[in-house]
């Protein structure tokens, strides 16, 4: 399994408590979403981020020294 590819590393995943009501409603059942399309996208499973053709790296801000 390639660990570049997970949830935690994918441009699009968010957690689905940070997200705007309704949406968190469903974080305690499904704590990662996808924003890669129009509405947010509760996850059933994170192994479909694996090898997920609309996987898109992070970009994290550099820290501040």
């Amino acid at each position: 399994m390639d660990d570049r590819s997970s949830v935690e590393t994918c441009r699009w995943a968010r957690l689905t408590v940070r997200l705007p009501y309704p949406h968190w409603m469903e974080s305690e059942d499904k704590p990662w979403s996808c924003l890669r399309d129009q509405e947010p996208r509760p996850l059933e499973d994170t192994a479909v981020c694996h090898g997920c053709p609309r996987w898109e790296p992070r970009h994290l801000p550099l820290a501040k020294p």
